[in-house]
């Protein structure tokens, strides 16, 4: 079977829904631990408790652009922007810029170290940056390559008939 950009772009949506779907039901079911674990961030607590209730929200938004294949290419662009914001966070925490950082991303990745944390997050984040270049490039060119004006390989081409007027 021959690999083509679409089976690729599917393989990356179901990759990071692995990874959005868990983590954002995570955040939800167990909101007050992810609360706290946000307030005790290196930051103000006004920006951890808003930070608490936006990234659950950004992550399922992710899970629902990735879901919708007309809206998948924004789905690739948030995941990425996301995992560039959390995989520079886990670098300053991996580097030791920042002492004693809890981690936010839940019961999922909470007993990894910030070493491994640093390598899943890039991993992820080049899967959305790949996805994002295949949908961009590859995945809607093609979906608009039939039936677009210039492709007539399927017109059916009828008789005209002469009505007279």
């Amino acid at each position: 079977m021959k690999v083509t950009s679409h089976h690729a772009n599917y393989i990356c949506t179901l990759i990071l829904l692995s990874m959005w779907i868990p983590v954002s039901l995570d955040k939800t079911l167990h909101f007050e631990l992810f609360k706290n674990a946000m307030i005790q961030q290196p930051f103000n607590d006004r920006l951890g408790i808003m930070l608490a209730y936006i990234l659950p929200f950004f992550e399922m938004s992710v899970v629902i652009l990735l879901i919708i294949p007309s809206l998948r290419r924004y789905g690739f662009f948030l995941s990425a922007f996301m995992m560039c914001l959390f995989t520079g966070y886990v670098a300053l925490a991996t580097f030791g810029r920042l002492d004693n950082l809890p981690c936010g991303c839940g019961l999922v990745f909470q007993h990894l170290s910030w070493e491994v944390h640093l390598i899943l997050n890039s991993i992820f984040l080049l899967i959305s940056l790949f996805g994002l270049i295949l949908e961009k490039h590859f995945v809607r060119k093609d979906s608009r390559g039939i039936g677009s004006p210039k492709d007539n390989s399927n017109d059916i081409n009828l008789p005209k008939k002469n009505l007279g007027f």
